[in-house]
């Protein structure tokens, strides 16, 4: 662990010296994830969202089978194109279209996102929804490939495909927000809002995909003409939303917030805080309860990546430091969080 600390601490120091190195490690790597997030949502869509023409061909017209799981954000809106076009009789290939229209109705939301949250974050997310929209139309099909293989295993699991897609997608922003931006779609205005109000994205997420949802689920009535089928494809498009909201907010936590308190008896103790993270604190004196000396309890709320370095730094100044984490649904007031790119 010292050992890799160590290489940890030269590798910093080797970066700051040499500025070109380190903007190609950066922007490598963010590119990197770039691609990964928009694989792992394609892989999602064509595994457990969308059966594909082959699979549907080898399952035949077995009414237990449900071919397409609602999904929500641009790719949701894109099925319910599709549908409304279905209900009129419209033959389509529907992965093709599926990709043509996730990048068309991505373009206003990206003009938002150049406009409103800088340009480093639009840029890979244009790059994100890119790449989306050629895998999803130019990964291989057929029964031979694993893709349809995976399909055609769960294709009468709608639950579990559900779970799965959830996982997979939920990954899928997960990472681009992780590499500071976004999978496209409704996953722009959910960040651009989250980092207004100061709070977690997947719930806003799940608010603007269930609305996308329920008109998937209207239209699948119009155009089965049985309410039971669209109803059933609802629910489990819903676990799929569960899931994938609790993969984000377990990957992204930019803006989740910690509440530390630190009993000491060491007033100083508030300058080490202010000195290693950019937010101030709060001194109350206490007195301890079995030793009757006098102490000090200081309240600080940090961002949740910050709550290790600092607790460690802490620790360091004051071995003898009670400290108590509790973790925030929601701050309100001026809090400092680091400005997107």
């Amino acid at each position: 662990m010292f050992y890799f600390k160590y290489l940890k601490k030269e590798l910093h120091y080797f970066l700051i010296e040499h500025k070109s190195t380190r903007f190609v490690i950066e922007y490598g790597t963010t590119l990197f994830l770039c691609i990964l997030s928009a694989l792992f949502f394609a892989l999602g869509f064509r595994c457990f969202i969308s059966l594909g023409d082959s699979t549907l061909a080898v399952v035949g017209s077995d009414s237990n089978i449900i071919p397409h799981l609602a999904t929500g954000g641009m790719s949701g809106v894109s099925q319910c194109i599709i549908l409304f076009g279905q209900i009129f009789g419209l033959e389509v290939n529907y992965n093709l279209l599926q990709s043509i229209f996730y990048f068309v109705l991505n373009i206003p939301l990206l003009i938002f996102s150049f406009w409103k949250l800088g340009f480093k974050f639009s840029f890979y997310t244009t790059l994100n929804v890119v790449f989306v929209s050629i895998f999803i139309n130019f990964l291989p099909t057929g029964e031979n490939v694993i893709f349809d293989q995976i399909g055609l295993f769960l294709a009468d699991e709608p639950l579990a495909r559900g779970i799965f897609a959830g996982i997979m997608t939920g990954l899928s922003s997960g990472i681009a927000f992780k590499a500071n931006h976004s999978a496209g779609g409704v996953d722009i205005i959910a960040y651009y809002y989250s980092t207004k109000k100061s709070t977690s994205t997947g719930k806003y997420m799940t608010l603007l995909n269930g609305v996308i949802i329920l008109t998937f689920t209207i239209l699948s009535i119009f155009h089965h003409s049985d309410a039971s089928v669209a109803i059933v494809t609802a629910l489990f498009s819903i676990a799929y939303l569960f899931f994938s909201s609790l993969v984000i907010d377990t990957i992204n936590v930019r803006n989740k917030k910690v509440q530390l308190q630190i009993v000491t008896g060491n007033q100083q103790l508030a300058k080490v805080i202010v000195a290693n993270v950019p937010h101030s604190c709060t001194i109350v004196k206490a007195k301890g309860g079995y030793t009757g000396n006098d102490k000090f309890i200081i309240y600080c709320v940090v961002s949740n990546s910050e709550v290790a370095r600092l607790v460690h730094k802490i620790r360091i100044a004051d071995p003898t430091s009670f400290i108590n984490t509790v973790n925030l649904k929601q701050v309100y007031g001026r809090f400092f969080i680091k400005p997107i790119d």
